[in-house]
Formats: C-alpha cells, structure tokens, sequence
C-alpha cells in the first residue's frame, strides 16, 4: 500500500502530457551543450581572473562557476 503523501507529491509532474523522444533528445542536446559552455566560458573566467585582472575576487568566482556547473549538471540529470 502506498502512502498517500508520497503518490500525491509523485502525481503533480505527471498531469501533464508524456514528452516524446525527439523532445527528450532536444531537452539532453541543449542541457549538454550549455554544460559544456560553461566549462568552457568558467574555465576562461577562472583563468584571466587568477592571473590578470581580479586574483582577489577568484574564491568567489570558483564558488559560482562550481554553482553554475553544478546546477546545469543537476538540470540535465532531472531533465534526462
């Protein structure tokens, strides 16, 4: 027997209609190519922020480029 907060918290996403392959393939290719842009993009940030034009603001831009990375990641996972 299922408990019934967990089958009405399971319910609310699936009201809507099922997504069709082509549109699941669409969602992964557009969530892989903006991850790996922004590894791309942190990565180039990280570098001129170290060595040229803001070393003591580089904690902080490790911190957001690692959010940014890991709430793309989680999206893509979510999504697929």
């Amino acid at each position: 027997m299922r408990n019934a907060a967990i089958t009405g918290a399971r319910t609310w996403w699936n009201k809507v209609r099922p997504f069709s392959p082509a549109e699941i393939v669409a969602d992964g290719i557009v969530h892989a190519i903006g991850l790996v842009m922004a590894i791309a993009a942190g990565s180039v940030l990280l570098v001129f922020a170290a060595l040229q034009t803001a070393p003591e603001e580089f904690p902080a831009l490790v911190v957001y480029v690692g959010s940014l990375l890991g709430v793309l990641s989680i999206s893509l996972a979510f999504n697929l």
